[in-house]
Order: C-alpha cells, then sequence, then structure tokens
C-alpha cells in the first residue's frame, strides 16, 4: 500500500468496511482485519476464477450460489467415473450404481488399511491418504461445471428439435437418438442433471454457469448475449428479428481463449467420449453395472 494517500486508504476501507470483506478489532477500532468469508476455501476459489477473467465477476453473487449443497455435489460430480462393477455406491450418494465417486474410492482405502501390517507402510499409506484427500478447488469446481454443461447442453437441443450431429465425433445411430430424447429423467442417461434435481441444486448450477461465462465465452459473446435478450430487433438494427438459438441457451457454448475455458471444455469433452457415450452403449446393450 505504499504511495497511497490516507484519504484514498481510508475510502477503500470504508468501502470494504460496509461490504462485510474487512472489520475493525473491538479492542481498537484503529485496527482492521479480513472477515472468515474472505479467507474461506469457496471465496478463494471464486476470487481465483475472477482473476483470470477479462469481465469483473460478482464474487459476493457466486457465494451465494456455492452453498454447503452444490460444494458436495461439485465434489461427487468432477469425481465421476464409470464403475467396473467392483464398487458399491456409498449411501450418502445418490449417483446410479453405473458410476462411481471419491467417496467409494476412500472405503477401499479403508479397507486396505488394516491389511498393512507392517506399521511403516501404514504410516505411509495414512500420509498419502491425507495428501490425496478430496476438497474442492478451481479444477475440480470447472470440471463440475462442465460436465453439468455438457448434459444440459445435449438436452436443450433435444428440446428445441435440433439434431446433435456436430455434438460427437462419430454418427448418432437412431436408437440413441431415441434414447436422449426419452432419458431426461434416467440417470442412467443423464446422471448429472438427475442428481442436481434430486438435490435441488439445478438453478444453482445453472447460476454458476452464467456466474463464470464470462470467463470461459468471453466478453464478446456475453455482450451479445445481452444485447439479443434485452432487444432482439435492436440487435439486427431494427430488422426483423431471427432465431439465434446460441444465445437462447442456458448453456455454455462459446469458447474463449484462455487456461480456464481450454480446461472446461478439455474436461467436458472427456466427459462425453470417456464416461456418457459408454453409459449409453451400456443403456442400449440392457447392461447394468458390469
Amino acid at each position: 500500500m505504499e504511495g497511497w494517500p490516507p484519504t484514498t486508504l481510508f475510502t477503500h476501507l470504508k468501502k470494504l468496511e460496509k461490504l462485510g470483506y474487512v472489520e475493525r478489532d473491538p479492542r481498537d477500532h484503529r485496527i482492521l482485519r479480513l472477515t472468515y468469508k474472505v479467507s474461506e476455501p469457496e471465496w478463494r476459489i471464486l476470487q481465483s476464477l475472477n482473476a483470470l477473467s477479462l469481465v469483473p465477476l460478482d464474487i459476493e453473487a457466486g457465494r451465494k450460489l456455492l452453498t454447503e449443497e452444490v460444494v458436495g455435489m461439485a465434489m461427487v460430480v468432477s469425481s465421476l467415473q464409470l464403475n467396473p462393477g467392483k464398487y458399491q455406491p456409498h449411501p450418502q450418494c445418490i449417483h446410479p450404481p453405473s458410476l462411481y465417486c471419491y467417496r467409494e474410492l476412500e472405503e477401499e482405502w479403508e479397507k486396505i488399511l488394516p491389511l498393512l501390517k507392517d506399521k511403516e507402510w501404514g504410516k505411509i499409506f495414512l500420509l498419502l491418504k491425507e495428501e490425496l484427500k478430496e476438497e474442492l478447488n478451481e479444477c475440480l469446481l470447472l470440471t463440475a461445471l462442465a460436465r453439468f454443461n455438457e448434459e444440459l447442453y445435449i438436452t436443450e437441443k433435444i428440446e428445441k428439435g435440433e439434431k446433435v450431429e456436430n455434438l460427437f465425433s462419430l454418427p448418432v445411430p437412431e436408437e440413441l437418438y431415441r434414447l436422449l430424447e426419452k432419458g431426461k429423467d434416467d440417470p442412467e442417461v443423464f446422471p448429472v442433471l438427475c442428481m442436481a434435481k434430486n438435490t435441488g441444486t439445478t438453478e444453482n448450477f445453472i447460476g454458476l454457469l452464467d456466474w463464470v461465462r464470462p470467463l470461459i465465452e468471453g466478453p464478446f459473446f456475453v455482450e451479445a448475449r445481452r444485447a439479443y435478450q434485452e432487444n432482439p430487433k435492436a440487435f439486427f438494427e431494427g430488422m426483423k428479428p431471427e432465431r439465434i438459438a446460441g444465445l437462447e441457451m442456458r448453456s455454455i457454448i462459446f469458447p474463449s481463449s484462455n487456461l480456464a475455458s481450454v480446461l472446461f471444455w478439455q474436461r467436458q469433452l472427456e466427459y462425453e467420449r470417456e464416461i456418457l457415450l459408454p453409459l449409453w452403449r451400456r443403456k442400449l446393450g440392457g447392461e447394468g453395472c458390469t
């Protein structure tokens, strides 16, 4: 803070105090300190994402969306993998048996620990388990949002009666179309959307997509979306408004060029190819958790 005049510092600190970011020490009102919410993990995650964005993100609005239930959901969603048949669903989890998450892996670790009779190996295992302990971070949050976005995008396309040929890197058979059309409420077809619906976190996830949209889509498309939705006629300079499906959809579809957006689109593509497509093949083949 060197070089700042006292009046400027005082003005900014008063604003921060009014917003609740800093508070005065009750023992000495001249001392200011950070409040707890600024130092909590969820706040730091949102602040880190905000630092990457060309358009300032409203951290306070994002924190209201990132509730305890959403954090728990994001942890499960970001760690979902295809179940090869060896994992039993954890009682706390609502994902289908055809998938497993970090909780099932933690249970596996607990089963292995008693088998390590050597005390030194046991200590090493415990240290390793603690190091690998899952907790929400920027990468996991973007992964969860990308997976939610993938399923939301597919269902939006289907609801609008639009084809999804370009969605996949291989031809889509007619039976898969029928499966997707009928599977909106099937956890074996759209597991993340069903989990969000069952936990009441759907609107929070959609809200977080809108919150992170400037970072993933970039300011140009965010501004275009705003202008189009506010006044379609003015958007087309008085001409008859045309329909632009991409600007009407709740899912994120335009990629920007930054580290966060690259991760977002990579995780979305991985989810489609490595989890959804194999899951749908199982469903079409009448297979369960095998």
